[in-house]
Parts: structure tokens; sequence; C-alpha cells
């Protein structure tokens, strides 16, 4: 009989329990629900809506802000740098092509040579070259010499005319100096390649390097003709887009744009709207594209919950049976599960983003066993974390949120003392704020968004666990109260000589007072070696015979005169 009975009251505990749980899940499907209502619209591109559309969500619109900053970007002209390396091989370019025209008037004065007695008596007082040479004879050495591509034959017999005039070829190795015209363009064209040329900025370079030539005293067919050409043909852009710089410049324009924020509500498309293209994208990266058979997401939140739920009740079955089946413990686990929910879900309707999830993890820390707290943090940042993404439930940024808030809480419930427990939850919440604090700055940094939207990440979590941390604090005192929970602040009063148990235990039953006190002693040096809360363990020993002071004298160590009533 005993059995049964002590079998059913062990189904009623754990019937308790798990509803408990249920509700925790119902609850959590209720703010789910609220956080992202049923918005799928069943539209396509050239619809014209027959109502408004609007923002189920407050925060911010991500494609409207990508597209802003992508704008931002686009408007930034590149940044350019001189390349070096255009300009030297420009320069040797030029070198070599003096040398063959070098070699040119060199054969030239060679043909005049063999040729000059058999023509002279045809030749006038200024050599005319067209005798000499033909014009296609000279049209191939041109070519030969890789000069074809600067002067025609026109231009070539100009040059001859005036560099090998008939005067001249009769001085020994008479061979034109061709350096001064060589110097000049260099200076034209090597200068002005030198200060960074634009391909938008290359004609006017042009222009003025062939001003610059025609200043010098070179014969006009030189600072012309020839000069003009090889300016067109060897002055080219010397100044390339430094991929780098631009970058930056772009990255920074983007981060100045700030994010576009809307509140649920919002008009997204008005009635009459004829949808485009874009709309349709907008949508779709809003989750708000859908068809008849998609348009409840209800159901899909309550599949999402329901294992989790279950999990976590079987692992409370498995490994924290005692709390599973304390209805007091159960209670207390529960409200604090729904009372994280109801301020997260407050705070997504103005901000999400600092929003308090950790809250829950952090009270319960410090009013349960460390074991429960730990699987708590997993629960809620499968939970409540989802409710965080400013941009909808299915958004990238959901991930990393989640993965922010189950290493806060690890990290946080992890560096919580098992005695003292508010004390510590001030610097453990700022080192797991800051540990956790890198999830929601990762993925911005790992898509190249820039340090300053990598930083605002970072700070909105940490500001978010801060405001956890502040109302933690205040709100576990009054959880303390509520419940008769031994605070540390309750301990240590008891601990108090001037308490009046303790003041009473020392005038009364000195004797034992003496041996609570060893004992309190002894219970803390056991509780620290094994990793127990040492200040419970101290302070249940140090009262633990106060009710030796029904009647004192009964007791050995309180018969100070010898006198025993039991004889």
């Amino acid at each position: 009989m005993d059995a049964q009975r002590a079998t059913g009251k062990w189904g009623l505990k754990l019937a308790a329990g798990a509803s408990l749980l249920l509700l925790v899940c119902l609850a959590n499907l209720f703010f789910l629900c609220l956080r992202y209502p049923n918005v799928k619209v069943d539209v396509q591109a050239g619809d014209v809506l027959t109502e408004d559309v609007t923002y189920p969500f407050s925060g911010a619109d991500a494609f409207r802000t990508d597209e802003l900053r992508q704008a931002a970007r686009d408007r930034v002209q590149p940044v350019y740098r001189l390349d070096e390396s255009i300009v030297s091989a420009q320069s040797d370019a030029l070198s070599a092509w003096f040398t063959q025209y070098d070699l040119f008037l060199k054969e030239m004065v060679l043909r005049w040579e063999a040729d000059a007695q058999e023509y002279s008596g045809r030749l006038y007082n200024q050599t005319d070259w067209s005798v000499l040479v033909t014009q296609p004879e000279l049209q191939s050495k041109l070519i030969e010499y890789g000069l074809g591509d600067v002067m025609d034959t026109i231009v070539a017999y100009s040059l001859l005319n005036t560099y090998l005039p008939r005067s001249s070829l009769h001085a020994a190795g008479s061979v034109p100096d061709t350096e001064p015209l060589k110097t000049a363009l260099s200076d034209a064209i090597l200068t002005g390649m030198q200060a960074g040329v634009k391909e938008s900025e290359l004609e006017t370079a042009r222009y003025r390097a062939k001003e610059k030539m025609k200043q010098t005293s070179l014969p006009a067919v030189s600072k012309t003709e020839l000069a003009g050409n090889l300016i067109d043909k060897f002055f080219v852009t010397s100044a390339v887009v430094d991929e780098v710089e631009t970058e930056k410049v772009r990255s920074a324009a983007a981060d100045d744009v700030s994010a576009v924020t809307v509140k649920k509500g919002d008009v997204l498309f008005r009635k009459g709207t004829t949808l485009s293209a874009r709309d349709i994208v907008h949508l779709v990266a809003l989750d708000m594209l859908g068809t008849e058979g998609d348009r409840s997401p209800y159901g899909s939140y309550l599949m999402y919950l329901l294992p989790i739920f279950l999990v976590y009740g079987l692992y409370l079955l498995l490994f924290e049976r005692t709390t599973l089946l304390s209805p007091l413990v159960m209670v207390r686990l529960s409200l604090l599960l729904m009372l994280n929910l109801v301020v997260t879900w407050l705070f997504t309707l103005f901000e999400s983003r600092i929003a308090p999830a950790l809250l829950g993890v952090l009270m319960i820390a410090a009013t349960h066993e460390k074991r429960t707290a730990l699987s708590a943090s997993v629960l809620v940042a499968l939970t409540a974390g989802p409710l965080l993404p400013a941009t909808g439930l299915m958004a990238g940024e959901t991930f990393a949120l989640v993965a922010a808030v189950l290493l806060t809480g690890v990290t946080a419930v992890g560096l919580m003392t098992v005695d003292n427990k508010r004390t510590t939850m001030v610097p453990a919440a700022i080192i797991g704020g800051g540990i956790g604090g890198i999830g929601p700055a990762m993925p911005a940094l790992l898509s190249g968004s820039g340090w300053l939207v990598c930083v605002t990440a970072f700070g909105l979590f940490f500001v978010g666990v801060m405001i956890a941390l502040v109302l933690g604090l205040g709100l576990t005192a009054i959880w303390e109260i509520l419940f008769d929970l031994p605070s540390p602040t309750k301990l240590n009063e008891l601990l108090n000589m001037n308490h009046p148990l303790q003041r009473r235990l020392m005038n009364s039953a000195p004797g034992t007072y003496h041996h609570c006190q060893m004992t309190a002693l002894l219970a803390e040096n056991g509780a620290e070696c094994i990793g127990a809360n040492a200040l419970l363990a101290t302070a249940a020993a140090a009262v633990h015979d106060a009710g030796k002071l029904k009647s004192p004298r009964n007791f050995a160590e309180n018969q100070a005169n010898g006198v025993n009533p039991h004889d």
C-alpha cells in the first residue's frame, strides 16, 4: 500500500512538472506568434495591392538599409594611385623607339653615300630624298625599323630633308643628333605621366604635352608632326584604381548610412501600389512572400518548440529528477522562464537588439543549482534567442544571436560562485557579455560591413546583457523575499552574533552555542572542499541545535553546575 501511494505521489509530481513545462512551451509559442505574426502575402510582380502591406516587426529593414548603403558605395569615385611600372615601361619603350630611329637615319646616310655620285646631277642644294629613296622603298624601311605607326612617308621625307641636307652629308660621319628631340619628348611625356593621369584626363594631358613641345626650339616638323604622333603613342594613362583604398572609402561611405528602422504596423506598400520585381525581392527579404499553402507559420513555430521542451523535460527526468519532482522548484523555474519571455518581448517592441534575454538565466543561476542554470541557459538561448533578430525569424542573424545568448549564459553561470551568487553576478555577466557579443559582431565582420557595424552589433548586445544584469540584481532580491529563499543576505544575518537567535543561544545555551560554532566551522571547511555552498552549510550548522533552547538544561553541554535533571 505504501509503495502504491509513493508511486502515485511520484506520478502526480511528474505530471505537475510536465504540465508546467508545457505551460512554458505554450507561453513561448504565444510570444513567438506575437513577435512574428502571420504576414505572408500571395502576390507577384505586376499585381496591384488591394490593401496596405505593413511591417510585422519593429527594428531595422535590412533590405532598404542595404540598398541605401550600396547606393552610397556606388557614388564613391575610385581612388587612383600612380603606377610607376607604367611610367618606367613607357620610358623604356620611348628609348627603344629612338634607338630604331637612329638606326634608320644611319642607314639613310649610308644610302646617300652609295648613291650620291650617280644622282649628284639631279640634286639641289637641299637634298631631295625622294630622288634617292622611292616612296615604296621608304615605306618598307619605316616598317622594317618599326617606325611606320608613328610617321608616314610624307613626314619621313620632311624629316630627312630637314636633318640630312646635302651640305651636312658632305661632312665625315654626319649623323643627325636626335638627343634634343628625345630629351624634350621624355620631359613632356614622362613628366606628365608622373603626375598620375586617369583615362578621363588623358586627352587633356596629351594636349598639354604637345603645347609644351611647341615651346622648344626644335624644327617644326619634329615638334609638331613627329612629336605629336609620339605623344599619342607613348603618353598613356599612368593612374590605376587603388582597390584597397577605394574599398576603404566605399566602406566608410556605407557605414555612414544609418540603418532604416521601422515600427510594427508601419506601411510597407500602400493599397493600389503596382508591385515591381524589386518590391517582390523586398518581400522575400522580409520573409513576407508566400502562397496560400504556407500562409500560417504557427504550426512551424510549435513544431520548433515541442522537440526543445521534450528534450529539456527528458534531461530533467534523467539528470535533475529532484528538480522536476519538486513542485515548488518547478514553479519558481517556470515563472522565471516566463518572466524572461515577457521582458524580452517588451523590449522587442522598441529595440530588439538590446532585449535582456539573459535576465532569466542570471536569476536562475542566483536562486537555483548551477546545473539547473546551465541547462536553463540552453533552453533560453533556443527559445528567447529567436525573438531578438530585428528583421524576422528566418533572418541570417538569428543563428548568431542564439549562439551569443547561449555563450553568454553558459559563461556567466560558469563564473558565478556557489555561495554569494548575487555578488559574483556582476563580473560574470560582464565577462559573459563580452564573450557572447562576438556572436552578433562576427557576421558583420565576415561580410565586410566595416568596423563601425561590427562594434555597433557588439555594443547593442552588450547593453542588453547589462540591462539584464541590472534587472536581475533588483528582481533577485524581491524573488528571494517572495519565495523565502536562503539568500546570502539572510544567511549572513543569521550568522551575525547580534541576531536574536544567536544571542539566545549564547545566553541560554552557551554549551550548545559553542558546539554549533564548532560544527559550523567543520561544515564550512567540508563544503569548500567539495565545492558545495559553504555559506548555506555554515548557517545551517550554526543553528542546527536551536531546538535545544526549549529545555537547554536537559543537555549535558549546558549543565555547568553538574546538575542533571534526568537523574
